[in-house]
């Protein structure tokens, strides 16, 4: 919290701690940031909620409701959703930020490259899959389907995925890789 504070003051002109503190959205988000930081050591929930906190401060546009519901999906979502949604909303840039080459073929393929540690569980990434479409953040994943090369390489996020990839991403997101 502390960092997120201290980072809010440099990058936000004219903003001091007492704002904050008197802000209902920033007050609301840190509440719900500190139960759900403390029931994880997942470093990418850690960063996601830094980042969550880091653009209420900066006034993100979000309402209190929607704001409330991506805090609790990064509650209940693991790293590895965290993660798939990452790759999901630009596959070539999660490839270009790890410095690994572009490994074309299908979509599970892509998956498969980016996460090694999955490539043998097909299951695990179908649930990954069916939690994140279930949730209205992606639209179902044609792993197994075949397309284009610019097919395999599009955005596969819904506009409610990329709002809530905006809110959890910024500042703090080297530290989860």
């Amino acid at each position: 919290m502390a960092e997120v504070v201290e980072l809010l003051g440099q990058r936000v002109d004219g903003l001091e701690a007492q704002d904050l503190a008197d802000d209902p959205a920033f007050y609301d988000a840190a509440v719900a940031a500190a139960r759900i930081a403390t029931a994880t050591s997942a470093a990418a929930k850690h960063c996601a909620l830094q980042n969550a906190l880091f653009n209420v401060g900066a006034g993100d546009s979000l309402d209190a409701d929607k704001r409330a519901i991506f805090l609790r999906y990064v509650d209940e979502l693991t790293s590895s959703h965290i993660a798939l949604l990452r790759l999901a909303a630009n596959p070539p840039s999660c490839f270009e930020q790890r410095g690994l080459p572009w490994p074309g073929g299908s979509l599970l393929a892509v998956v498969k490259s980016a996460f090694p540690a999955w490539a043998d569980d097909e299951a695990f990434i179908d649930t990954l899959n069916v939690d994140l479409t279930s949730r209205g953040l992606i639209d179902d994943l044609p792993l197994r389907t075949m397309m284009t090369e610019t097919g395999v390489r599009a955005r596969r996020t819904k506009p409610k995925g990329h709002e809530f990839m905006e809110l959890i991403s910024g500042p703090f997101d080297d530290r989860d890789n």
